[in-house]
């Protein structure tokens, strides 16, 4: 069974994806994590925070409790504001009472400043969003994860709440108002990459008018990779092991699908975006991979700076490295930013 435990942060919340220049993916974003590193109900097989020796694996949940408190404080304190992402190592709406209201807290103080924030979660339980006061704040979307239709594929590597019950949850956020894009993420070739299941999915999503998709294959470090293949082989899909296993290479540093299997899904699922009119990003894949302008992310929100009221305005995408939209003179008046991957927290302020 397990317990969520309050417990006291004292460092920042506000923090930059780690990624340095040479290997940058991502734009600029503001990570809040309201639980430590880790600790996820969920347990998805292949997270890359759990795989990493200092995560837990208990039955504790430890909740940074005074999250909202240190967000308003540092909003209060800086001038450049990336969009903020609730979170990037563990699921914000975790089925825990001191999980959710905390992360609806700090959302809450972050639509008070005006900045941009994207929700990433697998759980129903983000429909809590619809009974807050800032339902209709324009400046928040919800990045669902659906990894594949087939729920007893999903369950044997991941104890996140059941695919259709999160597709329920994404139809009445949609219907509601909100922004909703939805992240096929990972795709596990081998395993979750049938081509008429991920049809039926698109198809699915784009009859609840999502717009757009971000997917990937997956990274996985060694003990990822095989707690991943554990868990497929304990679930009943041995056959689906042996594929996972032989398709993803292993780089000196971490397993990824092969070249050749990886552009053929991407061009298949680029096709399918295609069909049915929505957008698609590559998560941590190279700019360049495949044709077009796919591989972009699109699903953080803008990067804003404090006017005289003491609000934050939007300026721009905080894609500074690759998508100024002035090199010379940036609207955030701010230039390290087109070279400090990750960010200093002084460059904000």
């Amino acid at each position: 069974m397990f317990k969520a435990i309050p417990v006291e942060r004292k460092s920042r919340v506000i923090h930059d994806f780690p990624y340095s220049v040479e290997s940058r993916r991502c734009p600029h974003a503001g990570i809040v994590n309201i639980t430590k590193s880790g600790h996820c109900v969920f347990d998805c097989a292949y997270c890359y925070a759990k795989s990493y020796p200092w995560s837990a694996n208990g039955h504790f949940i430890e909740v940074y409790e005074n999250t909202p408190e240190l967000l308003d404080n540092e909003l209060r304190t800086i001038r450049t504001c990336p969009p903020l992402y609730f979170c990037a190592v563990t699921d914000p709406f975790q089925p825990f009472d001191l999980v959710w209201k905390t992360s609806l807290d700090a959302m809450r103080i972050a639509a008070n400043h005006g900045v941009f924030f994207t929700i990433v979660t697998k759980s129903d339980l983000a429909l809590k969003v619809l009974e807050t006061r800032w339902a209709d704040y324009e400046r928040f979307r919800v990045s669902f994860t659906c990894e594949a239709l087939n729920r007893n594929k999903l369950s044997a590597i991941s104890n996140a709440p059941d695919v259709f019950r999160r597709l329920r949850a994404i139809e009445r956020l949609v219907s509601a108002g909100v922004n909703v894009s939805v992240r096929v993420d990972p795709i596990i070739s081998g395993l979750t990459d049938d081509y008429g299941e991920l049809d039926e999915l698109f198809q699915t999503l784009s009859s609840m008018d999502v717009r757009h998709v971000t997917t990937s294959t997956g990274s996985f470090n060694s003990r990822a990779f095989r707690k991943l293949l554990a868990r497929i082989e304990e679930g009943g899909y041995a056959e689906s092991a042996a594929l996972v296993r032989s398709r993803y290479v292993f780089n000196g540093k971490k397993y990824t699908l092969n070249l050749k299997d990886r552009l053929a899904l991407y061009t298949y699922l680029a096709s399918l975006c295609d069909h049915y009119d929505m957008g698609l990003s590559l998560c941590q894949e190279p700019l360049n991979l495949i044709p077009g302008d796919a591989t972009r992310c699109r699903t953080l929100g803008e990067l804003a700076i404090r006017d005289r009221s003491g609000r934050f305005i939007p300026v721009c995408g905080s894609d500074c490295l690759n998508a100024c939209p002035n090199a010379e003179y940036p609207p955030c008046k701010n230039e390290k930013l087109r070279t400090e991957y990750p960010f200093k927290w002084r460059t904000l302020r």
